[in-house]
């Protein structure tokens, strides 16, 4: 049976969306509102409830959705333990049930001869027969079971295309749909490469993928069937082309140009001698343009400036100083937008949509015109986005899914470039040193897990220091949109290895899980954005158990290293033991990882070592833990 992990509220039609894990979406409507919302004590948010998937904003206010009725009936009773367990029947009736907006006195009776408790009663020192006698009352009189006539349910399959470069999203790229039952249409993938997610209507019914090249149908992606079932899919394409121009034969008189500094992540395996003569430079440039303390020590996700010193406006690759916060982009609100529109156009969340925007007090009402500012990370997607018709066509709703992941491989026509990243730009020289035939020295493209770069840079930056310190600057969650719930990184109860995992997926752009991507097990119940691999790779997110989360680094001594935040408070390298560990990756660098899968092995290097290289001392607690 499928597990809900998100739920969307629709004030207008009073219906609630739930996407279960494999992709599929159950829609409810009718009954009270309490069985709508899978919540039978109609409890409000803002309390730490575990199991909460998402919020509805009512005519009564806002309540808590779980995704079973079970579930719900599991926090109230936490609810009570947590909160009322020393309080008597009396005083817990008035507390929980207020008089402003309830006949306090009817419910506390109805309670009372249900239970067979007095008002004097504590609740923790009822008997079971008592308590379980209570919590049934509360649900019957909160109406749970009321109208069950008017109650409907269905369930509707999902298809999530995303396209892939092989290891990077492809963002902003025009396709067009082709429909074997509605026809043409143009879609624009977001900023994470996916397109809007296809809806089972009629199962068979065949979809082509086209890119569109200069408002024309171009190069053929590829093809799948809607089924019966929801389905994520990568179409993977070898996108990255990099041009270089030449200089002319035999110049007239050669000379030796000074050479564009280029900027370069240090991968695994890398050396200074090897980058060095690769790039056709001297250690000892490489050592004196990037005050490198120690040319035999030189780990992968380093940043390093080749051919000169880092430019004046370069990012500061990690040295310790005050971060800038990320731009935040803004949304224009159009005629037909609700907050859960915009937040599925922009694959996020009402709530962090809410978290971003404190003037809007109802998630239910917005005005075309009205500005919203988005997360920290999410781009806005331009209204070509969500695609203009042909002729009639089938779109749907972003949605989630976790079929197995259906890795396209490329088609023999390539498809049409796209501009790479000034990191692989192609730079014209000349061979001996600016005599003889022209060359065009191209650098290697770093599609290997780019976010590494970002992770690295923390720990080099922060230096060991711990969570409270770092808090003063930069809240990971925070930045992806959780300020609110979590307003500091220090504490047991603000947990933020996810936080910083996804901090450093979206900086590198690409997707971060969801719906909940400041916990560790996100990672495993997103199916529609990550995928789950067998063995280790370099930069792969690392599940340890259900409650912890970092990305593999290295190997030792046959023991991952994961690079990763809220270990002993720090940004540090820790060992794990394999036994312990799931791997994922995001589903558009997949066809990448299963690359690596086969080629290559991870570096042998000590978390010792790497922490010293970087003057982290680890700070133990008790019981010689590490988080």
């Amino acid at each position: 049976m499928p597990t809900y992990i998100s739920a969307v509220f629709n004030k207008d039609t009073r219906t609630v969306e739930f996407t279960a894990d494999n992709g599929d979406k159950l829609i409810r409507s009718g009954g009270s509102l309490a069985w709508l919302l899978n919540n039978p004590g109609n409890l409000r948010p803002g309390g730490k409830y575990a199991k909460m998937i998402g919020q509805a904003d009512t005519k009564s206010g806002k309540f808590a959705i779980f995704p079973t009725a079970e579930d719900g009936r599991a926090e109230k009773r936490a609810l009570l333990r947590r909160k009322y367990n020393d309080m008597t029947l009396y005083n817990a009736m008035h507390t929980y049930a207020p008089e402003s907006e309830n006949d306090t006195a009817a419910y506390l009776a109805y309670v009372r001869k249900r239970s067979g408790a007095t008002d004097q009663t504590v609740i923790k020192d009822m008997t079971d027969e008592q308590f379980n006698g209570m919590i049934a009352a509360m649900e019957q009189y909160e109406g749970f079971n009321a109208k069950p006539e008017t109650r409907k349910e269905r369930i509707v399959h999902a298809t999530q295309v995303t396209l892939s470069d092989g290891a990077r999203p492809m963002p902003a790229t025009p396709v067009i749909v082709r429909s074997s039952n509605t026809g043409e249409k143009k879609v624009t993938t977001n900023e994470h490469g996916a397109l809007p997610t296809f809806i089972t209507r009629q199962p068979g019914e065949v979809i082509e993928l086209f890119l569109e090249e200069s408002g024309k149908i171009g190069s053929r992606i590829g093809q799948f069937a809607l089924q019966q079932a929801s389905a994520s899919l990568v179409f993977a394409r070898n996108m990255m082309t990099v041009g270089g121009n030449s200089q002319p034969h035999t110049p007239t008189q050669p000379s030796k140009e000074k050479r564009t500094p280029l900027r370069y992540v240090v991968q695994p395996g890398d050396t200074l001698a090897s980058i060095a003569s690769r790039f056709k430079t001297s250690v000892d440039d490489l050592v004196s343009n990037n005050h490198i303390r120690n040319r035999n020590r030189i780990y992968p996700g380093h940043v390093v400036w080749i051919y000169g010193k880092a430019p004046a406006d370069a990012a500061n690759d990690g040295a310790p100083a005050t971060p800038t916060r990320s731009r935040q982009a803004s949304y224009s609100v159009r005629s037909g937008d609700t907050l859960s529109r915009i937040a599925d156009r922009h694959h996020t969340s009402v709530d962090a949509l809410m978290a971003a925007n404190p003037s809007i007090s109802n998630a239910n009402r917005i005005n075309p015109g009205q500005k919203i500012t988005l997360p920290v990370g999410v781009e806005a997607v331009p209204p070509s986005a969500a695609g203009s018709s042909r002729r009639a066509g089938n779109s749907g709703n972003p949605q989630t899914s976790d079929r197995p992941s259906l890795v396209k491989p490329p088609p023999e026509t390539p498809a049409a470039a796209v501009r790479p990243p000034a990191s692989v730009q192609a730079r014209d020289t000349r061979s001996r040193e600016g005599e003889g035939h022209p060359i065009a020295i191209i650098p290697f493209s770093q599609k290997r897990a780019p976010w590494v770069e970002h992770a690295y840079a923390q720990a080099r930056k922060w230096a060991g220091k711990k969570e409270a310190e770092i808090s003063r600057t930069i809240n990971f969650h925070s930045e992806l949109g959780y300020g609110k719930q979590f307003t500091t990184l220090a504490g047991s109860s603000n947990a933020w290895c996810a936080s910083f995992v996804n901090w450093c997926l979206r900086t590198a752009g690409y997707a971060i899980s969801s719906p909940h991507p400041y916990r560790a097990r996100s990672f495993a119940a997103d199916t529609t954005r990550f995928s789950q691999i067998d063995e280790p790779v370099f930069g792969a997110v690392a599940l340890v158990g259900t409650s912890h989360v970092g990305f593999v680094y290295a190997m030792d001594r046959g023991r991952p290293v994961l690079l990763g935040g809220n270990q002993s408070d720090q940004i540090n390298f820790v060992r794990f033991n394999p036994a312990t560990l799931r791997y994922y990756v995001p589903k558009s660098y997949l066809p990448f990882a299963q690359k690596e899968l086969k080629e290559t092995k991870l570096d042998e290097l000590a978390a010792t070592d790497l922490n010293a290289a970087l003057g982290i001392v680890v700070a133990k607690k008790a019981g010689d833990n590490t988080r």
